[in-house]
């Protein structure tokens, strides 16, 4: 009788976990979309490594030091507006221009120096790279910053780092943003 009662605690949990492992479904998946997915998966970060190869003999001429990003998503148009703050310490003898990756998707609306911030600095942009004319010529150790607003949609990502996305049933959309990937806006010049 002794030995019955100490097998009762046995048996539950024997019988929840039958329970439990018996709502347990294997997921769908369609192997043409799974195929797909990996292919563009695949060919992302074959972008980005790319990307990451293609650092100009000018972005090695800095070190950015500090980012602020300041995103405004408009769930009705799917377009993200942003503003980033950089600053950069000046690595080489002299700077007067500053370039990053930067994807074409995105427009530009202005870019400034935060010490001179009524004074629009000019720039080209193409081929995700933002060459920015800097308002003076830096010496080697002194400190840049630049402001950059822009807007755009985001381009679809595979990782899914920038999305607007629907959800519930009052189909709301939402800005779906996991952690804070630069690599989204291609603003990629890290130095570690």
């Amino acid at each position: 009788m002794k030995n019955q009662h100490s097998l009762i605690p046995l048996m539950i949990i024997f019988v929840i976990f039958l329970i439990f492992t018996s709502f347990a479904q294997k997921p769908q998946i369609d192997k043409v979309q799974q195929t797909k997915f990996i292919e563009q998966k695949a060919n992302y970060y074959q972008k980005l490594y790319t990307t990451e190869q293609q650092i100009t003999t000018n972005q090695d001429d800095y070190d950015v030091i500090y980012y602020s990003l300041d995103l405004t998503p408009d769930p009705t148009t799917s377009i993200l507006s942003g503003q980033v703050e950089i600053i950069a310490e000046v690595l080489s003898t002299s700077l007067d221009r500053m370039e990053l990756n930067f994807w074409d998707g995105m427009m530009i609306s202005e870019i400034i120096s935060s010490d001179s911030p009524e004074e629009q600095l000019s720039y080209t942009h193409s081929s995700d790279l933002l060459s920015i004319d800097l308002d003076s010529v830096y010496a080697q150790g002194e400190e840049i910053r630049v402001v950059i607003a822009y807007h755009g949609q985001p381009q679809y990502s595979v990782d899914n780092s920038f999305r607007f996305d629907t959800y519930s049933i009052l189909t709301k959309t939402n800005l779906v943003i996991r952690g804070v990937t630069f690599h989204v806006l291609y603003i990629s010049q890290f130095k570690y």
